[in-house]
């Protein structure tokens, strides 16, 4: 059985919402920020690297390589629990691809509560996921 979530990998293209996200991480106790990276090829060499629990994917809608790489994070690390975070003016063939690929999907716009709370129960997911 796998252990409830401890690592989490934060995907994000601006600095300064990568680091909103990192802070609102690291207020919860059992959970660590082990990288932030950007999108692309360097994502998933951070995620086969340090293979963190749980990933936290921003989707740029402006970026048409993020479905590419959000494909290819799933196809690599079937195992590996992603939360995404999507515009919510995405084109509906987008939306719906971001969540088939994802294990949750909350707005962009999400508040940092509404953020721990759907990472709380990624918790959960992945004791099933075993």
């Amino acid at each position: 059985m796998k252990s409830p979530i401890k690592t989490i990998l934060v995907l994000e293209n601006h600095p300064l919402m990568c680091e909103a996200f990192c802070a609102v991480i690291a207020s919860e106790p059992n959970l660590v920020v082990i990288g932030q990276v950007t999108f692309g090829t360097e994502a998933l060499r951070m995620v086969a690297r340090f293979l963190p629990d749980a990933v936290l994917f921003v989707v740029d809608p402006s970026l048409p390589e993020n479905l590419l790489s959000l494909l290819s994070l799933r196809k690599s690390f079937p195992r590996t629990l992603i939360l995404t975070l999507a515009n919510d003016e995405a084109p509906d063939q987008e939306e719906a691809i971001v969540h088939l690929l994802s294990d949750a999907v909350i707005s962009r716009n999400a508040s940092p509560s509404d953020i721990l709370q759907v990472l709380r129960k990624l918790q959960l997911l992945s004791n099933e996921k075993e």
